[in-house]
């Protein structure tokens, strides 16, 4: 009996930490409701900002109205275009990219690891 009560305990536990740490799917409006969490966020690139260390994709709207932010570094550019083409062809389209959500100055962002961590959806 206390054999079974363990392994069930152990079983639930392992099922209850698998769930919560598995990324979720969101649209990248809702990025601001998950600060702090890994997920898989889609939505439509309306604008791409370089800046000093790399360039900024941002979604759904154009800065400062932006819903989320990608960033791509700039050691990571040559790799991200070698894989999605020139970044100006992604705009007005859509695209999903995986990674934590994090607050920059009040706006939600992902920094993007390399360059599988994003897909453009654009046939």
């Amino acid at each position: 009996m206390k054999l079974l009560q363990s392994t069930i305990v152990l079983l639930f536990t392992f099922t209850f930490s698998t769930y919560t740490n598995a990324q979720m799917n969101i649209s990248s409006i809702d990025a601001p409701f998950h600060i702090g969490k890994s997920v898989v966020a889609c939505g439509l690139i309306k604008e791409i900002v370089p800046f000093k260390s790399g360039v900024y994709l941002n979604m759904d709207k154009h800065h400062p109205h932006q819903s989320l932010t990608l960033v791509v570094w700039d050691d990571d550019l040559n790799e991200f275009e070698n894989r999605h083409g020139e970044l100006n062809k992604l705009i007005n389209s859509r695209a999903c990219a995986s990674g934590r959500v994090k607050m920059y100055r009040g706006r939600s962002q992902i920094s993007l690891q390399n360059a599988y961590s994003f897909k453009s959806l654009v046939q």
